[in-house]
Parts: C-alpha cells; structure tokens; sequence
C-alpha cells in the first residue's frame, strides 16, 4: 500500500509503559499516558497478527518476539498504520492479508509490510473513518476500532 509519510505527530506507543491513544476519551487500567518521540529497541521479530471481531467493534493484535515499541497514526480517513521500528517480517505467512470483509466490522482489511531500513508496519484498512484505540501491552500492541 502507498500512504503518505508520517507528520510529527505520531504518538508513540513505548515499550517502557502501558500507554493510552485515542481519538476520543477512554482509560486503560487507570493509565493515560500518551508520549511523543523516539522508542528505542533492539531488532526483532513480527510473531503474530491477528483480528477478533465483537459486539462493539473489533480488535487487531500485534506480537513481536520482545518488548513491543510502535507508532500509531492514521495517515488519511481509512487507513491506520502501526510502524514497528526495528522489527523485521520474517515468515511469508504474517505477510498475507487478513481480509475481514466478511465480518460485521468497520475494518476491510489488514496488512503487514517491509519497510526498508526501517523496519514493519502493519496497515489497518477500513470500510469508513471509524475511532480507534491503541494499548501497549508487553509484547502485544492492540488496536481496537469502533463498530
């Protein structure tokens, strides 16, 4: 997929700390922290990507081998991108896309990508502009889209 570069804006979603973004107003455990910047992490692998779907939206996961590190930004209205720096792709499989048309969700699709020199980013494609929330879990990063 061609999407435009990310602006300064992107919020980060560190390994250091559970972290909150979203458009609109939620909490995660008590804990909102959102932070702009670098994230610093050694190399490591995508391990899974997936999708659930639900009553109130549905929900994409992210799992790389260590401490997940990641910026999350919605470049246009149907796109959002997750870029994992220094993280690299290393089955055919996790390169597939993850088509969701067949669910009652606002997400049409899912991808994970190369980028060269920099690392992976998982594109999230959607029917409509949808909110969306981003969490940091330990090696999981979710992104949860509103129905």
């Amino acid at each position: 997929l061609d999407l435009p570069a990310p602006d300064d804006d992107r919020l980060v979603l560190s390994a250091d700390q559970a972290e909150l973004t979203q458009e609109g107003a939620s909490t995660l455990a008590g804990t909102v922290r959102l932070a702009k910047g670098g994230s610093r992490l050694e190399a490591q692998a995508l391990s899974w990507v997936g999708f659930q779907n639900n009553a109130d939206g549905s929900r994409v996961y992210i799992q790389v081998e260590n401490a997940a590190c990641g910026y999350v930004y919605r470049p246009d209205d149907l796109h959002i991108v997750i870029d994992l720096p220094q993280v690299t792709i290393t089955g055919n499989n996790l390169r597939r896309e993850i088509l969701t048309g067949a669910f009652p969700t606002a997400i049409e699709m899912i991808k994970a990508e190369d980028v060269p020199g920099k690392g992976a980013r998982v594109v999230i494609v959607l029917r409509e502009r949808r909110p969306y929330l981003s969490a940091h879990l330990g090696r999981y990063l979710f992104v949860d889209v509103t129905r």
